[in-house]
């Protein structure tokens, strides 16, 4: 024995612990303690004793169980454990040594032979009994293993059994709150709306522009409730499997272009350089395409709240006869790798709770966590995936982030057979697909004001400064869809067609460095299957 013989103690009791831990540590050696048997494994690992001493009534594994374990272990065969316990019981000596412990010391611990007994256990001393008795020893402690598991296993079913029962309550509860704040909201927002547009309101409001202030803050923040009561509302459809679909001839190219409409005033004020080729987009799809504008406009809602001022946002598509890959690609603060399947949870978000931003514009931006599980409820119902990517977090370094959208071009309601299977293959009950048009959903999105008008949120003209929607030259080959390296100081602003529309835009004219993150035009249908990132597991629960 010397100074650095380290001794792990696993006992629940709190005197018990005080006793051993002052007595040894009084003959010299070095004592950890734990509480637990969960506790005393990962110890084990860490500290790497040269003696375990353990308690057998523990209060998750019991000092049996522990035992066996560690001898499972390659670092613990030859390590001398040994029960404390207060059992004197016949038979439990033997269950003890049959789980695989050198000796069985019993209760109340005498302190003047503590340490002598355990030099001795550390020299390689090791307690026997009969073979008969050993016998008897491993039947019993099969038995009481058998018996425990089967009590933790039903216990675990009846938890489980009342964790289904209250996420049900829950999602009924949110989902009765949300219909019932929507009948005063509507309320407000018709009166709101009475009062911006009455004559003598007009009249006060030309006299007195403070009025002017209180009413269109009163306006605005109606209205952003109304989209969190929306979100709340698609959410709970998502949970419950009943996001319903308005299959649908859809122009892909015109949702994404509205998409970067509505954010062309955020993209101006923030300098962010939004890249969007339409000539790259399909054009014949069959979907819901009111809710595929509010999966991707969520989607580069996201990417801007997590990119710094001044950054780029690539939007890409890539399309072949039976598939589109969507790609959102930023220049932000990036994603931790255990956070990239939990965003598409219902209510995570990868911020601090007591950080949090009202704002779902600026960097930074807070939300209910709703946006990213909303877009998988939808995307889902149409028979794709979304996954992210990302090296990892950095505010410093900002390695960025990219989000894949992988949607058939022919999306299915149930019952028909679906001839461009998406690689996530039948839709799961959990986002099944009804025909019977939309209800209360269309109304979400990341800017509470954008409705069918591209734009609701800004100008084109304003928005015209920070996107780019040129088209890039047929016989470049395609490239990568890693943003530009110095397009985050670029700008669009010395372009002629700077002030111009977005729909209006030439697609010849490029924006800085726009070609060289966009692949060439649109495949046709012949095209070859574009590549597509590993898929990552996907993650648990319907979001």
């Amino acid at each position: 024995m010397t100074d650095q013989t380290k001794i792990l103690y696993i006992e629940d009791d709190p005197g018990s612990q005080l006793l051993v831990k002052r007595a040894l540590t009084f003959a010299g050696y070095r004592v950890v303690v734990a509480s637990r048997g969960l506790e005393g494994i990962d110890m084990a690992i860490k500290e790497l004793p040269d003696l375990i001493l353990t308690d057998i009534n523990l209060p998750d594994l019991s000092g049996r169980e522990l035992t066996t374990r560690l001898r499972a272990d390659a670092r613990f065969r030859k390590t001398p454990i040994v029960a404390l316990t207060a059992l004197s019981q016949a038979g439990e000596r033997e269950k003890a040594l049959a789980a695989g412990a050198n000796g069985y010391l019993t209760k109340p611990v005498d302190v003047d032979k503590l340490p002598k007994q355990v030099e001795r256990y550390l020299r390689g001393e090791k307690e026997t009994v009969g073979v008969e008795a050993l016998v008897v020893g491993y039947e019993a402690y099969n038995q009481e293993v058998v018996s425990r598991l089967e009590n933790k296993l039903r216990e675990l079913e009846e938890n489980n059994a009342e964790l289904r029962r209250l996420d049900k309550i829950k999602d009924d509860f949110i989902q009765l709150t949300a219909h019932e704040l929507r009948t005063p909201l509507t309320l407000m927002y018709g009166y709101s709306r009475l009062i911006q547009e009455s004559s003598i309101s007009r009249q006060l409001r030309e006299s007195s522009p403070e009025l002017q202030t209180v009413i269109n803050g009163l306006v605005s923040s109606i209205e952003r409730m109304s989209g969190v009561i929306n979100e709340i509302l698609t959410v709970s459809r998502v949970a419950s499997g009943k996001v319903e679909l308005s299959l649908g001839p859809t122009n892909l190219a015109e949702i994404a272009e509205r998409v970067v409409s509505e954010y062309g005033e955020v993209a101006k004020q923030r300098k962010l350089m939004i890249s969007f080729n339409k000539a790259q987009w399909p054009v014949n799809m069959r979907s819901d395409a009111e809710l595929l504008r509010l999966a991707l406009s969520n989607v580069v809602g996201n990417a801007i709240k997590y990119t710094p001022d001044g950054g780029v946002i690539n939007m890409i598509s890539r399309s072949n006869a039976s598939n589109v890959l969507v790609t959102v690609q930023d220049t932000g603060i990036g994603i931790n790798k255990d956070d990239q399947q939990r965003i598409f949870d219902r209510f995570y978000t990868a911020n601090k709770t007591q950080l949090h931003s009202t704002s779902k514009t600026a960097f930074g931006g807070g939300g209910l966590g709703l946006g990213l599980a909303i877009c998988r409820g939808i995307i889902e119902a149409h028979g794709g995936r979304i996954w992210a990517e990302s090296e990892g977090r950095d505010e410093k370094n900002l390695p960025g982030s990219t989000f894949y959208i992988d949607l058939p071009l022919q999306a299915h309601a149930p019952g028909m057979p679906n001839v461009s299977p998406s690689p996530t293959g039948n839709l799961s009950a959990s986002s099944k697909v009804m025909s019977s048009g939309v209800s209360g959903v269309s109304g979400v999105s990341s800017v509470a004001s954008s409705t069918s008008n591209p734009s609701a949120s800004g100008s084109p003209k304003n928005a015209a400064s920070s996107v780019s929607t040129s088209k890039p030259p047929s016989t470049d080959p395609p490239q990568s869809a890693s943003p530009p390296q110095n397009a985050s100081s670029a700008s669009s602003a010395t372009n002629p067609a700077a002030n111009a529309s977005p729909k209006n835009s030439p697609s010849t004219t490029p924006a800085p460095n726009a070609a060289a993150n966009a692949p060439t035009s649109p495949a046709s249908p012949a095209s070859p299957t574009p590549p597509t990132p590993p898929t990552p597991p996907r993650p648990s629960g319907t979001g």
